[in-house]
């Protein structure tokens, strides 16, 4: 939210001051270009009406007085200097005159600027030529102590509008942050008070099947027992990793052991269902973070593997150093995830194929905790694949 707001309001600083610069730019030079055509016309007029070829002086124009230095120099048909003069003629000598008339040679247009000098140039009476030029350098100096102005304005307006900003937002979020940390409590409440009764059920469901025997009634409670268990461990784990106050207890360890311990113990059951499952974990790699929740991401991913594979299917296990970071892939065929649902597969109780067995171990929350885990550890999960066919989960890790 405050970068969005930011944003806007960068760009309307941003407008804003580009307005207040461009638009005083484009009004003195339309002002400009008006005034030089006035000097020109009254300059040939006095030529036409008194005589062509006298050296007329900037009085002789009679035009109204121009605040800003004013230059007519006037060539012959050789290319000679036949007048020059201006309404401040102290300002200037003849050096400088012939020195701004070579530098207008040089652009194509009969209107410009140069140095800070507009100009115009026009042929008179055959191949003579007169040049116009106005001063504006006074006015571009005024220009960018305004400028100057406007951006340190600027800069005080955007740290002004991203404290405003900041503080409506927290304000706003606060309740907000408040229901997500009682959601939060109360996951945590809900696993600790739950786990007593379920372990009552399980133990007084063990003491009836000794004493009447095994009934499918009894089997019935102890499942769905032992999935309520399964279910409150992994609220509780989330609820744990969510946890902005819960240190995980970061360290240095053999990445490559851990993940090989982690996938190691799927092989039975994925030789059951006929899958394949070949490592291609390079050796030796380092990794500071938490070694526990490690093993339980990797866990979860081959378990997720395993459980949506194929029969005879395979299930590859890549672990390799990269230039920046580390690159972890769990890829396994099957069929897959729709692109639709990437972002989705990671929400907790969401399952993307509804006709996916309901297990004791599937309740949505596997890939939810992997997530969690990813974040704590600040690494990126991208997932690829093709619908109906196969898919692979790559996590990187910045190290």
């Amino acid at each position: 939210m405050i970068i969005t707001i930011m944003s806007f309001i960068t760009v309307f600083l941003v407008l804003l001051i580009t307005m207040m610069t461009f638009i005083p730019i484009n009004r003195i030079e339309s002002q400009t270009e008006k005034t030089l055509r006035q000097v020109m016309r009254s300059y040939v007029y006095c030529l036409k009406t008194e005589d062509m070829y006298k050296k007329v002086k900037y009085k002789d124009l009679k035009i109204e007085p121009i605040t800003d230095p004013v230059i007519i120099v006037e060539m012959t048909e050789d290319n000679q200097v036949r007048n020059w003069t201006a309404n401040r003629k102290d300002l200037y000598k003849r050096v400088d005159v012939l020195s701004l008339k070579e530098k207008v040679d040089g652009h194509v247009s009969k209107f410009g600027i140069v140095d800070g000098y507009y100009y115009r140039r026009r042929k008179i009476f055959g191949d003579r030529v007169i040049y116009a030029f106005i001063d504006t350098n006074s006015f571009y100096d005024a220009i960018m102590n305004s400028l100057l102005l406007l951006v340190a304005f600027g800069i005080f307006s955007w740290c002004f509008f991203l404290w405003i900003t900041i503080a409506i937002v927290e304000k706003m979020l606060k309740p907000v942050k408040e229901s997500f940390q009682k959601q939060k409590q109360f996951i945590a409440d809900a696993g600790h008070e739950l786990k007593t009764p379920v372990a009552v059920i399980m133990a007084n469901t063990n003491v009836l099947e000794r004493e009447i025997g095994k009934k499918k009634w009894l089997d019935y409670i102890s499942m769905e027992a032992n999935r309520m268990q399964s279910l409150i461990k992994s609220l509780m784990t989330l609820a744990e990793l969510e946890d902005q106050n819960n240190e995980l207890g970061f360290e240095y360890f053999d990445l490559s052991y851990v993940v090989m311990g982690a996938a190691l113990p799927y092989e039975s059951l994925a030789f059951e269902k006929g899958i394949l499952i070949s490592f291609e974990v390079a050796e030796g790699i380092s990794f500071y973070g938490n070694r526990e929740k490690i093993s339980q991401m990797v866990a979860a991913l081959i378990s997720n593997a395993v459980a949506y594979s194929n029969e005879n299917g395979i299930i590859q296990v890549g672990l390799t150093k990269k230039k920046k970071g580390i690159e972890l892939s769990i890829y396994n065929t099957g069929i897959g995830i729709r692109e639709a649902d990437y972002d989705r597969i990671f929400e907790r109780f969401y399952r993307v194929d509804s006709s996916r067995k309901r297990d004791s171990e599937n309740y949505g929350l596997g890939l939810s905790i992997v997530q969690s885990i990813v974040n704590e550890h600040h690494g990126k999960i991208n997932i690829s694949g093709t619908y109906g066919k196969d898919v692979c989960f790559m996590i990187y890790f910045t190290q």
